[in-house]
């Protein structure tokens, strides 16, 4: 690919961006969206990673909130906490909405507060064109949700995490991410 198709493909991308920016603060608009920030909260501070993963992020935020939804996925306190530990040992996978073969990292921290599920995400650094667009629109805001998959049987009060992911349309719609941060 030469340099003039490289300044054609950035001004494409320019467009789709500039579109989705404004279709993404319309929907926001529309759904009343209110980003949560923690205050009150101590910082999340990234684990010590080595060099090579400069060009990563980390993102943290709410993968789930104690609060009705409109589709009826509510999450509760205390759903998550019996399984937290065994999912964080089991090198937990970030995914771009919820689509595996669009792994982007992996969970470092998961905890119940008071306002939800909180976790906290190493992005690797991009390998993939696609990868570098994800990053791209997570550092400019234009992916702003996050969402998780689980199961849980039958009787149970009990949740067991499978992934998170961040999405530009989570299930629960206050779920947000809160924080991102270069490695």
């Amino acid at each position: 690919m030469n340099i003039v198709d490289h300044i054609h493909r950035m001004k494409a991308l320019e467009v789709r961006i500039a579109a989705l920016v404004g279709a993404m603060a319309r929907a926001q608009e529309e759904l009343g969206v209110l980003t949560v920030a923690r205050t009150a909260l101590e910082p999340v501070v990234a684990p010590e990673l080595p060099a090579s993963l400069r060009g990563g992020l980390h993102v943290s935020g709410y993968a789930a909130r104690w609060e009705p939804t409109p589709n009826g996925m509510e999450a509760t306190p205390g759903e998550f906490v019996a399984g937290l530990d065994a999912f964080l040992t089991g090198a937990p996978i970030v995914t771009l909405s919820h689509d595996t073969a669009w792994t982007l990292g992996r969970v470092v921290t998961a905890e119940e507060d008071g306002q939800g599920l909180y976790v906290g995400a190493i992005i690797l650094p991009p390998t993939e064109p696609w990868q570098e667009t994800v990053i791209a629109a997570l550092v400019e805001g234009l992916i702003t949700g996050m969402s998780y998959v689980s199961t849980r049987p039958r009787d149970s009060p009990h949740t067991t995490l499978h992934e998170v992911c961040v999405t530009r349309t989570p299930a629960h719609p206050a779920a947000r991410i809160v924080s991102v941060l270069p490695l």
